[in-house]
Order: structure tokens, then C-alpha cells, then sequence
């Protein structure tokens, strides 16, 4: 696949189309091609129905209706001067997505989220953790209730990894584009312990100061005994357009990213968040 290629997974669904106005609007931020995806779950037809010939027919349907739905999308993209194609797909359930992400290799994968407690049993479910922690490239979840209104402010919640000046220069091509400032936040529990800790953070942000080139970057550091909850009340008072946060494995230092920080932001953030692997 080309690496300049968004993914763009749907069910068809009202949680999808949402999402979709995000896609088109970091297609064009980012100058990239999109691949609309969908797969039509043949296990869940074959348990409703186990004749054979039945099944074929109602699969058969399926792709018919489905063909219809995305040249629709597809002509939506192309409106918006974006090139893109479609592909359907025939999968069991809806395990198939993370092993197609790694097998194509975006550039970005965009696709909505219906958050906790959803009784819709579709892609978009409580299934979106799965494929976060399943994938390493780039994937933007968006929110069923996101309204697309431009990017004016971004957040990039970060323990001063030197490693995500990849990250924020990939978070910077979008800005650049809508002129959206972006807050690098390090939100911890606790001020930090020791002298030597605190020179390390220090450190890394010097060294993302030399490697990054923006202006209209702030850093901020934050303390609160639940990190999540402050992500939450930084993002209503900043009126942020969008989460940044990176999905890693927790240590001394990476106290901010471990894996239920994620989930938790994933099933209650009411803005896009933009997932780094």
C-alpha cells in the first residue's frame, strides 16, 4: 500500500459516517489517498442461517448493498478532490481488522468509536481497544458525537519520550495545516521524586525542543492523583479538538501511558483521540 494511505474502516454505521468527516479532513491536511474498507461478517450469517446455498445468497446480498453504500462514500471523497478506492471484504466476526491494518502499513487509520456501555454489536463497539492495542501504526478513534468543527488546539500527553519526536512532528503536519496550536502535557500523580528524575524529564524536553520545529508549541507539566480525570478537565478547559497519546508499556518514568490510561480515554473522551504505537 501506498504509505501515504488513510485507512478508513466502516460498518456503514452512523458511528462510521461520522468519522468520516475526520478522514477527509486529514486526507487533505496530509495530502494522502484513503481506502475504504468493509467486511461482511459471514459468521453471523451462517449462524442465523446454516443451508449453504442461503448463505451464499445472503452474503451475496450483502456485498450488493454494501458496493451501493461505499461508491456513495466514495463520491463524497472524491467531491472533497481526495483519491481513493474500496475494498470488501468476507471475514468471521470482526477479528479480521487488526491483521489487515499490519498487513497494509497506513500512513493513518481513522475509524469511530461508540464508546462503553454501547448496545450496538458492530465494529465500532467496545471492540476499538482490540484493535488499538492490535496495531502499530498511527489510529485515530473518533467519537460517535465528534463534531468536525477544524483544529484549533491539540493536546499531545507525552513523559518526554525522546522517541515521540516522531510523533509530534506526524501531529504537526496536521496543525500546520488548520494553524492549530498544540500543548505537549506531562500529567503525573505525583511531583516527581528524585533530582535525577526530574533532569531526565527535563532532558527529553530539551531534546524535543531541538528536534521539533513549530511555533506555536507549549509545554506544560501537570500534577493530579487521577491522570485520566485531569486529561478530561484539560481538555474541557483548554476546548482541545483533539488527544494525542501513545499506547506503551508502563515503567518508572512511563507513568502516563500504560495501557488502562488508553482504554479509560478511549471510551470517555468526547474529542478524536490520535493513538501513536
Amino acid at each position: 500500500m501506498d504509505n501515504r494511505t488513510i485507512i478508513y474502516p466502516t460498518d456503514l454505521s452512523a458511528c462510521a459516517e461520522n468519522a468520516m468527516q475526520y478522514v477527509i479532513a486529514i486526507a487533505k491536511a496530509m495530502k494522502c489517498k484513503v481506502q475504504i474498507v468493509y467486511s461482511v461478517d459471514v459468521s453471523n450469517i451462517v449462524k442465523l442461517d446454516e443451508n449453504p446455498v442461503r448463505v451464499m445468497e445472503e452474503i451475496q446480498l450483502q456485498e450488493g448493498k454494501a458496493k451501493s453504500s461505499l461508491r456513495k462514500i466514495k463520491l463524497k471523497m472524491e467531491a472533497n478532490h481526495i483519491v481513493c478506492k474500496t475494498e470488501i471484504l468476507k471475514n468471521p466476526g470482526i477479528s479480521w481488522l487488526p491483521e489487515y491494518i499490519e498487513k497494509q502499513k497506513p500512513y493513518l487509520v481513522v475509524m469511530g468509536t461508540t464508546g462503553s456501555g454501547s448496545l450496538e454489536k458492530n465494529l465500532f463497539g467496545s471492540n476499538t481497544y482490540r484493535v488499538i492495542t492490535k496495531t502499530h501504526f498511527p489510529l485515530m478513534v473518533v467519537p460517535k458525537d465528534a463534531i468536525f468543527k477544524g483544529f484549533d488546539k491539540m493536546i499531545f500527553a507525552t513523559d518526554f519520550e525522546k522517541k515521540d519526536t516522531e510523533n509530534i512532528n506526524f501531529l504537526i503536519k496536521i496543525a500546520k495545516h488548520y494553524k492549530a496550536a498544540i500543548d505537549i502535557v506531562n500529567v503525573t500523580e505525583t511531583e516527581f521524586k528524585s533530582g535525577e528524575e526530574k533532569l531526565y524529564a527535563d532532558n527529553l524536553k530539551n531534546e524535543l525542543s531541538k528536534t521539533v520545529r513549530y511555533g506555536k508549541l507549549d509545554y506544560k507539566s501537570l500534577y493530579w492523583n487521577n491522570v485520566d480525570e485531569r486529561l478530561e478537565i484539560l481538555l474541557k478547559e483548554s476546548n482541545a479538538d483533539l488527544l494525542a497519546l501513545v499506547n506503551r508499556k508502563k515503567n518508572f518514568i512511563d507513568r502516563l501511558f500504560h495501557k488502562s490510561i488508553v482504554k479509560k480515554m478511549v471510551y470517555r473522551t468526547k474529542v478524536p483521540l490520535l493513538i501513536f504505537s
